[in-house]
């Protein structure tokens, strides 16, 4: 009797250490059978491996934590959020995904485990390298090492995950309800196996296409204006929902790199329509959505013009005007948080982000026409990025600079229309 209470003893102490593990590992292959994106991948084992840590080896601290008082700080966070989603979608003009509600819950908790995990490696480290000091001096090292921590680890990592992992805010209204427009939903792949949503908008009379990339953290729908404006040019119109947006999978942004894998994607499925004329594709992206659309012409000659609105030139001078908003940063700290945060954007994304900013990009088009469109009075990407556009640009190229309009502000300009039928009209010979 006395061995067999032995022998259990040996088998429950092994399972609470090698339980866990081995769950956690079935955890990590489930998720990576469906996500393909290595930092989704651990946000959303984070949680799942410390409630088995818990369970298995932590059991009693289970049911002292279940108090009224944590299920009502629970449900107030619950709140919180769904308030920021509402908020979000009434801002955009979208609505609010619920799926999307929970899963950004689920996400802010698993950031809630890292950052705690980090604070508490950080406090022993900073408490192990302070204890070889004398004693009127360890609490200062103890303070300026655990600063140090917060600041240029912590804080940089904080930014990039929040701008790499972004909510999902679904569409209000569509062509049929807001313009009268016939439409077809589109659900196309990518290479990288991300099922994106789109709409095609038909033309009857004519062959041409233009694919419309939008802003970062929006979605289709908030560019339908675009969509009416193309479609009276004479166009066929495809828009659809990169990544991380609206309707499509995936939650990880790469501010164009990845994205240029959609519209290489959205061009694949056009050139198997009878009416699209494959050598009548015009790429039109705002903002993000620009700098996905040069990284694709780029790489992809099936797009035969390229027109950008609004669009940033250098991750560099985008990652500055992030943290410059954070006020409490002094100024001085400015580019050197930028670059940790890019360095663990990159890493968040899963690309080397520096090495593909669009201004080294555009170098690249062959023998494609590109117009740069910019107001000079746009606030969060500064004109200077269009001339930086433009200044890498090979010929032919164009520059449209709009006095009074700021960020995507552009199309209130009487000239818009003018400018943007002239460069196609001029470079139409491209088409051949």
């Amino acid at each position: 009797m006395q061995i067999s209470y032995s022998k259990n003893k040996k088998f429950f102490l092994v399972l609470r250490l090698i339980g866990p593990i081995l769950l956690s590992f079935c955890s990590v292959c489930l998720f990576s059978r469906f996500i393909n994106s290595w930092s989704e991948i651990i946000y959303m084992n984070v949680p799942v491996v410390a409630m088995l840590f818990i369970v298995f080896r932590y059991p009693s601290v289970i049911r002292p934590a279940l108090t009224k008082k944590n299920m009502i700080r629970v449900l107030f966070y619950a709140l919180v959020l769904i308030g920021v989603f509402w908020r979000l979608s009434h801002m955009m003009a979208g609505e609010i995904l619920w799926g999307e509600v929970f899963l950004a819950g689920y996400f802010m908790v698993s950031i809630g485990i890292i950052l705690s995990l980090l604070q508490k490696f950080f406090k022993k480290v900073a408490r192990k390298v302070s204890g070889y000091a004398k004693n009127k001096h360890r609490k200062y090292i103890f303070i300026g090492m655990y600063a140090c921590f917060w600041t240029f680890i912590i804080l940089p990592y904080v930014l990039a995950v929040f701008s790499v992992h972004r909510p999902k805010i679904g569409d209000r209204v569509n062509p049929k309800d807001l313009l009268d427009l016939e439409y077809e939903t589109i659900c196309f792949k990518t290479q990288d196996h991300l099922m994106l949503e789109g709409w095609f908008v038909p033309q009857p009379s004519s062959q041409q296409t233009v694919i419309i990339g939008h802003g970062l953290g929006a979605n289709k729908s908030n560019f339908i204006s675009l969509v009416s404006l193309w479609h009276e040019w004479g166009y066929h119109v495809f828009i659809f929902d990169f990544r991380g947006h609206g309707h499509s999978q995936g939650h990880t942004l790469s501010f164009g790199y990845k994205e240029s894998r959609d519209i290489r994607a959205a061009l694949d499925y056009l050139i198997t329509r009878n009416d699209v004329d494959p050598n009548g594709i015009i790429g039109y992206g705002v903002s993000f959505g620009g700098a996905a659309m040069i990284q694709a012409a780029a790489q992809d000659s099936r797009i035969k013009w390229v027109i950008v609105d609004s669009t940033f030139a250098d991750f560099k001078t985008m990652a500055q005007k992030v943290v410059a908003q954070l006020r409490f940063v002094p100024k001085f700290l400015y580019q050197s948080l930028s670059e940790l945060g890019l360095i663990w954007a990159g890493v968040e994304a899963g690309c080397p982000l520096t090495q593909y900013s669009p201004k080294d990009m555009i170098r690249h088009l062959k023998n494609q026409p590109v117009l740069i469109i910019h107001g000079k009075n746009d606030r969060m990407i500064p004109v200077e990025e269009a001339y930086q556009l433009h200044q890498s640009a090979c010929e032919p190229k164009e520059l449209y600079l709009i006095d009074a309009a700021g960020h995507y502000a552009t199309l209130a300009d009487r000239d818009y229309e003018v400018r943007i039928l002239n460069f196609l009209a001029r470079h139409k010979d491209r088409s051949m």
